[in-house]
């Protein structure tokens, strides 16, 4: 079974570790990562969850995300994440790290990336991906309207789109 690393608040890890689907502790988050990925005409490239995933079956995503594994960096894993579920492989330096963010006992670490890819050219992880699509930040801000879209703030995906390949809120 995966195991995660546990973290205590101000991201500091601990010397714990779950497996990655238990109850985490009081006071104790997991890390997930999260990649936004631009292409040149500022379009996003979007997932489509599979209809089996327990969480959010059917709806559109950002790109690729996932838990950061037992020993592994965030860097490490939005880098396995992006490869596992495109097929699309980038070396850590070419992300981004835009922001953390708690939410309930996790942290969340989204990165950017620009890169000029073909839907066609993508290997979608068919456990995990139903399908992905390039959208503007008008098309995103739609389908979070009509409930289509993960559950995510309009004024998240204005900053991402904002932020693209600025490093971190100042």
């Amino acid at each position: 079974m995966e195991r995660v690393d546990l973290y205590r608040n101000h991201f500091e890890k601990t010397k714990e570790s779950i497996e990655r689907k238990s109850q985490i502790p009081k006071g104790k988050y997991s890390l997930i990562v999260f990649v936004c990925i631009f292409n040149s005409e500022g379009k996003m490239l979007i997932q489509q969850r599979q209809a089996t995933k327990k969480g959010w079956p059917n709806m559109w995503d950002l790109a690729a995300g996932g838990a950061v594994r037992k020993n592994e960096t965030s860097a490490e894993a939005i880098k396995r994440e992006t490869f596992e579920e495109l097929g699309l492989s980038f070396k850590k330096k070419d992300f981004v790290k835009l922001m953390s963010v708690y939410y309930g006992h996790q942290i969340h670490d989204f990165y950017s990336i620009i890169a000029d890819v073909k839907i066609e050219d993508l290997q979608l992880q068919k456990e995990e991906v139903k399908n992905a699509k390039w959208a503007t930040e008008e098309e995103i801000i739609e389908m979070i309207r009509n409930r289509t879209f993960v559950s995510v703030y309009e004024e998240v995906i204005h900053l991402f789109f904002r932020m693209k390949t600025k490093k971190g809120l100042l």
